[in-house]
């Protein structure tokens, strides 16, 4: 506490010694920049442009000190300075100009994000009390007031949170992670979780980070996939109309893709070497559980798959595949070698074809009737956009 008090009476004092000087200087003859001045900024301003940031920062400075303009511009070259030294390294520095925006002019629009860059710098250098004095004194990011009809839940620096918030977050959450913040112990980690995610938001903020390329870019991709979902439900979505007899129709002429053929569901067992297969039926004699047969026997872990009759499976041959389905339930399969290695499938259920009335699932093929009838609507819609907006494809760029 002593060290941040000190350290913020010196830095008061710097500031105070910077102003003195810049105010005898313009006190001694506030007029506007003549040529010279003028050229101070405007080689700074190269030297920014060309990344030589040193150097960049000096004729700023030598600009601020010599010249008569307004106070507005000189508040808005006193936060570049400040950035630039910031960008440099130098945190004291840049520290110190940022506290200098609000000197030039206190009405100025950089004023605010002068004040939060200042607490951030500040955390950053380990000032924190120098950091919690800012904060207080800085009215602009207080967010201290109340609801009515909500309750507080718990209460930053700067800012409350509120019942409702907490909610909306909870809604947000997938059903397997929402079932963790149940019940008191749960409720009580979900806020700290949120007030956690809020405290990191709101330093993120006063680094400015939203302020960045990388955010910008983000923001963009995430606004155009928006609007490309706002544009699909209303030009899409909104303009296909869904009526009984085109949909039973559908299921007339499509009636083969809502069947399923005849079907087994299977456990593989894989081996190299071929006298494994008698221990497996040893095992299984003895009433060994299959999972534990695969963990013992088997160079893959378990896993059970259903293999439909007349439909490829993985990499083996249609033919033995067939074969597979003339074994019973509970009967291990003839071993099948591919690639070097031996599978045989033991049969954990046997499922016959079926052929499914309309009624049953109607709301089905319904989805399936309205996303063909989507997909041909944006077809359509893209081809005209093509030909109306003369697109060219230049694919020999793009190799």
């Amino acid at each position: 506490m002593k060290k941040d008090t000190k350290f913020y009476s010196l830095l008061v004092l710097q500031l105070l010694t910077f102003s003195l000087v810049v105010g005898l200087i313009f006190f001694n003859g506030k007029k506007e920049d003549d040529e010279n001045v003028a050229q101070f900024r405007e080689t700074a301003s190269k030297l920014n442009a060309a990344g030589v940031l040193g150097e960049s920062i000096k004729w700023y400075e030598r600009y601020l000190l010599e010249s008569g303009g307004s106070n507005e511009n000189k508040a808005k070259i006193a936060f570049s300075v400040a950035e630039l030294n910031e960008k440099q390294g130098d945190l004291e520095r840049a520290l110190s100009w940022y506290y200098q925006v609000k000197i030039f002019d206190s009405s100025s629009k950089y004023v605010q994000d002068s004040s939060a860059k200042i607490v951030a710098i500040l955390e950053k250098l380990q000032k924190y009390s120098a950091a919690k004095m800012e904060l207080a004194n800085n009215t602009s990011l207080d967010q201290t007031e109340t609801i009515q009809g909500a309750k507080v839940v718990a209460e930053l620096p700067h800012r409350k949170i509120y019942d409702f918030e907490l909610r909306e977050y909870s809604d947000t959450l997938p059903p397997n992670i929402k079932q963790a913040f149940e019940g008191p112990q749960g409720k009580q980690k979900l806020v700290q979780q949120y007030v956690a995610n809020e405290l990191m938001y709101e330093k993120a903020k006063r680094m400015q980070l939203d302020k960045t390329p990388l955010f910008s870019k983000t923001i963009e991709k995430v606004r155009k996939q928006v609007l490309l979902e706002q544009f699909f439900k209303s030009e899409i979505e909104g303009k296909i109309s869904v009526a009984d007899v085109d949909i039973e129709n559908y299921f007339k002429a499509n009636k083969e893709r809502f069947s399923k053929n005849e079907q087994v569901k299977i456990v593989e067992i894989k081996y190299k070497d071929k006298k494994v297969l008698q221990k497996i039926k040893s095992a299984l004699k003895k009433n060994t559980g299959i999972k534990s047969i695969v963990k013992k026997f088997s160079q893959q872990q378990y896993s059970e798959k259903n293999i439909e009759k007349g439909k490829p499976f993985e990499s083996f041959e249609q033919g033995k595949i067939d074969q597979i389905f003339n074994v019973s339930k509970g009967v291990l399969t003839t071993p099948i070698l591919s690639k070097g290695m031996y599978s045989v499938f033991y049969i954990l259920e046997k499922i016959k074809a079926f052929s499914p009335d309309f009624k049953q699932i109607k709301s089905q093929v319904t989805q399936a009737y309205k996303m063909e009838k989507s997909g041909t609507l944006y077809q359509n819609i893209i081809q005209n956009e093509f030909k109306t907006s003369g697109v060219k494809l230049l694919m020999e760029n793009f190799k």
